[in-house]
C-alpha cells in the first residue's frame, strides 16, 4: 500500500487538516452542479448523499477503528427501550408542532429525501468524520468538539436568509443535541441511530414556510413573557 494511504500517517494527518475546513464548502459546488439538472430540494438531497458517501468511504479507509459503527444495530436487548424512549421524547413535540408535507406524494417524498439527506450528511460529518478523528485521544474531548462544531456549522444558515437571533439559538440548540446524538451512537454502537433520529427530527420542520426568517426577542426566552 502506498505510504500516503496508510491510516495515521503524518501525510494523512496533514491532508485531513486541510480537507476538514474545505469540506464545509465542498457541498455547495456539488449542489450547484446538481441544480443544473434538478430542482433545488432534490439537488440538495443528492448532494447530501454524495458527500455522505465520500465521508463514509474516507472513514472506512482512514479511520478503521470506526468501522464497527457502520453495522446496523443488533443484539441491543433492553437498549432498544431506552432508544425508543429518547426517540419519542425528541420526536413527539416536533411532529405535534411541525408541518407534515402532505400536499402530494411527490411533495412528501421530496421532503423525506431532503430530511434524510441532511440528517445523514450532517451526522456523517460530525459524529462520523470529526468524532472519529479525535476519539482515540479522548472521548469527552471528541464529543465536545464535534458537538460544538456541529452547532457552529449552523451559522451557514445565515446565507439562506435566517435571522441572526434565530441562527444563534439554533446553533446553541444544535450543539446541545450534538451531545445527545453522540451519546446515542456510543450507546447503540451504530452511527445509523443518530442519523435516523436527526432525519426524522428535521422532517416535519423543513416544510415550515419562512422558518428561521423572523427574529425573536431574548427577553421572551428569559422571562417567558
Amino acid at each position: 500500500m502506498s505510504e500516503i494511504f496508510k491510516p495515521n500517517t503524518k501525510r494523512f494527518k496533514i491532508a485531513f487538516a486541510i480537507a476538514l475546513p474545505l469540506s464545509i464548502f465542498w457541498h455547495n459546488p456539488v449542489t450547484d452542479i446538481a441544480e443544473l439538472f434538478l430542482n433545488k430540494p432534490l439537488a440538495t438531497s443528492i448532494a447530501d448523499f454524495v458527500m455522505s458517501v465520500i465521508i463514509l468511504l474516507a472513514m472506512w479507509h482512514f479511520q478503521p477503528w470506526t468501522r464497527s459503527r457502520f453495522h446496523l444495530p443488533r443484539n441491543l436487548g433492553y437498549k432498544w427501550i431506552v432508544i425508543a424512549l429518547i426517540f419519542a421524547y425528541q420526536l413527539i413535540p416536533v411532529f405535534q408542532h411541525g408541518q407534515l408535507p402532505l400536499k402530494s406524494l411527490t411533495y412528501f417524498m421530496g421532503a423525506l429525501a431532503y430530511a434524510f439527506g441532511t440528517g445523514v450528511f450532517e451526522e456523517a460529518f460530525s459524529r462520523g468524520l470529526i468524532f472519529g478523528a479525535l476519539e482515540r485521544k479522548s472521548i469527552w474531548f471528541s464529543a465536545t468538539f464535534s458537538s460544538i462544531t456541529f452547532g457552529l456549522f449552523h451559522f451557514t444558515n445565515l446565507e439562506a436568509g435566517n435571522s441572526l437571533s434565530y441562527t444563534i439559538m439554533q446553533s446553541i440548540h444544535a450543539a446541545g443535541v450534538g451531545f445527545l446524538f453522540t451519546g446515542l451512537m456510543i450507546f447503540s454502537g451504530s452511527i445509523w441511530i443518530p442519523m435516523l433520529l436527526h432525519s426524522l427530527y428535521d422532517f416535519p420542520l423543513i416544510t415550515i414556510e419562512n422558518l428561521g426568517k423572523a427574529s425573536f426577542s431574548l427577553d421572551h426566552i428569559v422571562t417567558g413573557k
